[in-house]
């Protein structure tokens, strides 16, 4: 199974993300959720996750540093950005940091972060 960590400060997104699909039939394990970057840090502890869905916006730490601080751990995980911002700055610094994918929200659907 192939490991997944859900992170977004926004409970109802993780949520839908959850109960949207059934990601163990496509072979991937939810090995936790997360509200912000500290609490994804600290699940990542225990487990490591092969692919990460991040918000980009969130208090503290940010999803662009968070994925930078998941790829020292494991520097072939895989990096999914979300964010309801179109804020071609933020597309730039993923691209920077060899994040794999930015999706914009709402019109994100589970095959375009399966085709990721």
């Amino acid at each position: 199974m192939i490991k997944v960590l859900l992170v977004d400060d926004e409970r109802l997104i993780i949520q839908g993300f959850l109960h949207s699909v059934d990601w163990k039939s496509y072979g991937y394990d939810i090995i936790g959720t997360a509200e912000s970057a500290k609490e994804a840090l600290r699940i990542c502890e225990t487990v490591i996750p092969d692919i990460a869905i991040l918000d980009i916006n969130m208090s503290g730490m940010d999803g662009l540093e968070l994925g930078v601080e998941l790829k020292k751990l494991n520097p072939d995980i895989v990096i999914i950005l979300l964010t309801a911002y179109s804020d071609f700055s933020y597309a730039r610094e993923a691209v920077r940091k060899q994040f794999d994918e930015y999706l914009l929200k709402p019109e994100i659907e589970f095959e375009n972060i399966l085709e990721s």
